[in-house]
């Protein structure tokens, strides 16, 4: 199966005159989510997160991006 999204999404930006610089595939794990976003915040003005093909719940997605900002969340983080 392929990721049709991010084809739209890339067009998308372009068509507004934004360039893409990455695109990373990585696994519904908080870690896995967190350590891209930490890579990616140190040198990238915009970070964009989606769930294309597979499962990645939002609770993987906000529990990553609040690790990789060092954010606590609270009692709802030990769920993700």
């Amino acid at each position: 199966m392929e990721d049709e999204l991010r084809h739209l999404l890339c067009r998308k930006l372009h068509s507004i005159r934004w360039s893409v610089s990455h695109i990373a595939v990585v696994s519904s794990y908080v870690d896995s989510v967190a350590q891209e976003v930490e890579i990616q915040k140190s040198t990238s003005y915009m970070v964009f997160l989606y769930e294309g093909v597979g499962p990645l719940p939002s609770d993987v997605s906000i529990a990553g991006v609040a690790k990789a900002l060092n954010v606590c969340l609270g009692s709802w983080e030990d769920k993700a």
